[in-house]
């Protein structure tokens, strides 16, 4: 085997791991009456949850993103403010049903005054 080859196998192992923990996480993120986030896999296996604003008010995606972070046990990061007004949230976990399983949830509210930014 190839460097690449065995590199790649890794990956696939850890994405696979991460399906499993996000599958679990998702049951009991619905039985707790958790709202949906937008999940993306890297190919380390880390989990990125996105409390998105498309179809929710900046409080509900703020609710979102609070909600995950506090059931996840998430070590949040200072929120932070760019110049366009948007604020940006993110917080680090390491699940506590599987250890192997990390990741990040992540927010961009954006102002609602009325203007299109993005």
């Amino acid at each position: 085997m190839t460097a690449r080859e065995i590199t790649a196998a890794y990956e696939y192992r850890w994405q696979r791991e991460a399906v499993r923990g996000l599958t679990t996480m998702l049951a009991h993120g619905h039985q707790e009456g958790l709202p949906a986030l937008q999940w993306i896999i890297a190919t380390t296996g880390a989990l990125v949850g996105d409390a998105h604003g498309l179809t929710c008010t900046p409080a509900e995606q703020r609710a979102a993103f609070d909600a995950w972070a506090d059931y996840l046990g998430a070590r949040r990061w200072p929120e932070r403010t760019d110049s366009d007004g948007a604020t940006h949230l993110h917080a680090q976990f390491t699940w506590h049903q599987d250890d192997r399983v990390k990741g990040a949830v992540r927010a961009v509210i954006w102002p609602t005054d009325g203007a299109s930014h993005h």
